[in-house]
């Protein structure tokens, strides 16, 4: 059974059982209203019967009453001694009497036993036909409409869940033509109004703007992955060919394989980074970002020595939770493009201290830097800045970066800095109190 078939039945039960609830409390109502009615009618009859017994007169001595023809609902009055046999009879009694004071049904009559003061009893009677025939047509009118009010129940039911669910219906139909085609350009027409629907709408279609977004992205990352792959391997096949045209020397080999190497590493090394942005888990160890960048800084110092640059330090204890291989691959990523791009000769400044909740790593240099308007374009993949088109690399360099920022639930910034250089900042949430670093390095300049 269907979900809107289910919540139809229940709508029904419900409705019928509020009916039912709300008819019996109309009939009981109703017929205690219309035997108090009765009840009061009947007594005072009764009273004003008994009025002449309760002067303490000899009820042989009062004239007889007549007796005319009554219709078929008009009260019986019978007048019993206290020896209970009968002294005065105005009719005769439909019931047989019962000598306790009050009222009560007997037979089809409604019948009121009222003890005057000289001990006599008045009994008035009164057929319940038409107290029982407007119950009875009470209990038909229910009878019928209680099956009624269930049909009503049942189709507006369906016809308001159907319209309830119409969005959902929507949504279900959207993600199967989706499923099928692969396109996510379609949107769920959103229903007027702020309710639940509504909103389950505005998210569906806030969901698929990202998703549409986020393909959108990959797909032109695989674009340029392609492009980026394409221009070594034409590098490498060139290579091979021109070699393989003719018999060459020893020295001739040794020096095409070289070549062959290199773009064979250039073409290993963005693989790497390519797998590296698919990953979708990192590993969470305590660890020091100072340490960590102190290993990066050392691992450089060839390159440094290199372009005769100058490393300044001050790192101070950074405690954090991450990924060691991709927090080393963040930081000397920036570290590695700062010795790239800065000139022969300059200095490079790197700092790793805390501030308020945040640990920061920041490298500055001198060189020609980056301009405001180039820092948004930079973090995407496969760019570069415009002063370092004849650099080698893929330009994947600050786009892995971001990535792994983003991972660490930190954020990459840049600004000018005060050398003239570039300033990048990598700013990740502090650690956990409990967290203690097995050592705290020591501040370097």
């Amino acid at each position: 059974m269907s979900l809107r078939w289910r919540l139809t039945l229940l709508y029904t039960a419900l409705i019928v059982l509020i009916g039912v609830t709300i008819g019996s409390a109309v009939y009981l109502t109703t017929q205690a209203g219309l035997y108090q009615v009765l009840d009061r009618w009947l007594w005072q009859a009764a009273e004003d019967f008994a009025r002449p017994y309760n002067s303490g007169r000899d009820p042989n001595s009062l004239p007889p009453r007549d007796s005319p023809n009554k219709p078929a609902d008009a009260a019986f009055f019978t007048v019993f001694s206290n020896t209970n046999s009968l002294s005065q009879r105005l009719d005769q009694s439909p019931v047989s009497p019962v000598f306790t004071q009050g009222i009560r049904s007997v037979s089809g009559y409604r019948v009121a036993m009222l003890q005057a003061k000289n001990g006599y009893w008045v009994q008035a009677a009164r057929l319940e036909t038409d107290t029982q025939n407007t119950l009875e047509s009470l209990r038909r009118l229910l009878f019928w409409g209680i099956p009624i009010l269930a049909l009503i129940g049942l189709s507006s039911g369906y016809a308001l869940v159907g319209r309830a669910f119409r969005p959902i219906g929507a949504v279900s139909q959207m993600a199967k033509r989706i499923a099928l085609s692969g396109e996510v350009h379609e949107r769920v027409p959103v229903p007027l109004g702020q309710d639940e629907m509504t909103q389950l709408t505005s998210t569906v279609n806030a969901m698929l703007e990202r998703l549409e977004a986020a393909l959108q992205h990959e797909r032109a990352f695989a674009l340029a992955a392609a492009h980026e792959l394409r221009t070594p391997l034409t590098k490498l096949l060139a290579r091979i060919e021109l070699t393989l045209e003719q018999p060459r020397s020893q020295l001739e080999y040794q020096t095409a394989l070289m070549g062959l190497e290199k773009s064979a590493r250039d073409m290993k090394n963005l693989v790497l980074h390519l797998l590296l942005f698919s990953e979708t888990t990192l590993t969470q160890k305590n660890m020091d970002l100072a340490d960590l960048t102190l290993e990066i800084c050392e691992a450089a110092s060839a390159n440094l020595q290199e372009k005769q640059q100058h490393l300044e330090l001050e790192l101070l204890s950074t405690p954090i939770q991450g990924d060691p291989e991709a927090l080393r691959l963040a930081v000397g990523n920036i570290i590695n493009n700062a010795i790239r791009h800065t000139p022969i000769g300059s200095s490079i400044w790197v700092r790793t201290y805390q501030q308020a909740t945040n640990v920061i790593v920041e490298i500055a240099d001198n060189g020609a830097g980056i301009a405001p308007t180039e820092f948004e374009r930079i973090r995407r993949p496969f760019q570069r800045g415009l002063g370092s088109q004849n650099i080698e690399g893929s330009g994947l360099g600050l786009a892995l970066v971001e990535s792994v920022m983003q991972r660490h639930h930190g954020r990459l910034e840049f600004s000018r800095a005060e050398q003239g250089g570039l300033l990048v900042r990598l700013i990740f949430p502090i650690a956990p109190k409990k967290f203690k670093p097995e050592g705290q390095s020591p501040a370097l300049t």
